[in-house]
């Protein structure tokens, strides 16, 4: 199952299919009968085959293992289902109800569960009657006048699907969601490229597989070691590149599912930013040589130093940016330096080249 990020459903109508819900998602809907609108909080680890939100009603589908649970500040549950809820919250399974319409009941001050009584069983949205459009109004959007009759807004339980209903006054926040494209090319290590975006913002959509969510173009160490959980998840050999197996695997996966969007990460394609604490100079003009071997993807303060370093020959570091990650900019600029002092060009700071570093950068 695919994570949901976090969204809000308003008063209006909304709609979610075959999820897990990796966060709280706030509901808005209205009191029964109309009137205010109400906040219900869908708590994290909820699943479901479908909800709609329409109106006061919150209807769900279950199958499975699969259950619902609902939160609320100070109001009772009700639900055509007799299931019974405490002040402020109601869990359902599937094994109680594969089906159950929900709506919030007055306020309550806590204490013993209750039961689902006082609800009007909910009648499905019945296909708009055959009339003749209205006539445009005029561009300026206007609030609906009170002496409106024939186009007067329907009852929860007529409501039309979604493509017809008026825009009420206050107008709704619809779902949004995005279709992700599958890569079509292979893929590893170093590479940097739109086949890497549209990877990435594959994974990105499942937290557990690629918790940094980061969308950058380029495949580093945190890519490879989401490929690596995916492979896992799959039964796929966990090499950390895109083959054919793999290829075939995520067309099989993602190819025909729409995903929420992954989160966006302001990030250059090569050189990520990161608050580090500062890298201090000496009176002697001496800057701190790293202590650790460094590679391609990581991201320190021991980056930071190397970086310093690299930066005062703007001849193997013409970038000159300190950032703290290791990206390609840096990756380049130690071959560079590797090459100069007739070190192996691999791009990783090792013991040979720390070496190297201590004895150019020392005697300055």
């Amino acid at each position: 199952m695919l994570g949901v990020a976090l969204v809000v459903f308003t008063a209006g109508i909304g709609v979610a299919y075959a999820a897990t819900v990796s966060q709280d998602v706030t509901l808005q809907v209205t009191a029964p009968g109309g009137g205010s609108t109400r906040n219900v909080t869908l708590k994290s680890g909820s699943s479901f085959d479908s909800l709609t939100v329409s109106g006061s009603t919150m209807a769900f589908s279950l199958s499975g293992s699969q259950s619902v649970s609902l939160t609320s500040s100070s109001l009772d549950f009700n639900n055509d289902q007799n299931v019974s809820s405490s002040c402020g919250s109601l869990t359902v399974t599937a094994s109680q109800a594969s089906t159950i319409n929900i709506e919030t009941g007055g306020n309550c001050s806590g204490g013993g569960g209750g039961g689902g009584g006082g609800y009007t069983p909910y009648t499905p949205p019945s296909p708009p009657a055959t009339t003749t459009p209205e006539p445009e109004p005029s561009t300026t959007e206007s609030t609906p006048s009170s002496s409106s009759s024939s186009s007067a807004e329907p009852t929860p339980s007529t409501i039309p699907p979604p493509s017809s209903v008026s825009t009420e006054t206050t107008p709704t926040t619809p779902v949004q969601t995005v279709s992700f494209p599958i890569p079509s090319t292979e893929l590893e290590l170093g590479m940097e490229n739109d086949e890497v975006t549209k990877l990435q913002e594959l994974l990105a959509s499942e937290p557990e597989i690629y918790p940094e969510g980061r969308v950058t173009g380029y495949f580093g160490e945190l890519t490879r070691a989401a490929i690596r959980r995916f492979q896992e998840r799959h039964g796929l050999p966990p090499v950390g590149r895109v083959g054919p197996l793999t290829l075939q695997k995520l067309t099989e996966v993602y190819g025909n599912v729409t995903l929420p969007p992954a989160p966006q990460v302001t990030e250059p394609t090569t050189q990520a930013p990161l608050p580090l604490p500062p890298v201090t100079y000496s009176q002697s003009g001496s800057v701190p040589i790293p202590t650790a071997e460094l590679d391609l993807g990581m991201e320190s303060i021991e980056v930071a130093k190397l970086q310093v370093l690299l930066a005062k020959d703007s001849s193997i570091y013409p970038g000159g940016s300190v950032t703290g990650y290791f990206g390609a900019d840096t990756f380049e600029a130690v071959k560079r330096f590797q090459a100069r002092y007739g070190l192996p060009t691999v791009g990783r700071v090792g013991s040979a080249t720390l070496a190297k570093l201590k004895e150019v950068f020392d005697s300055e």
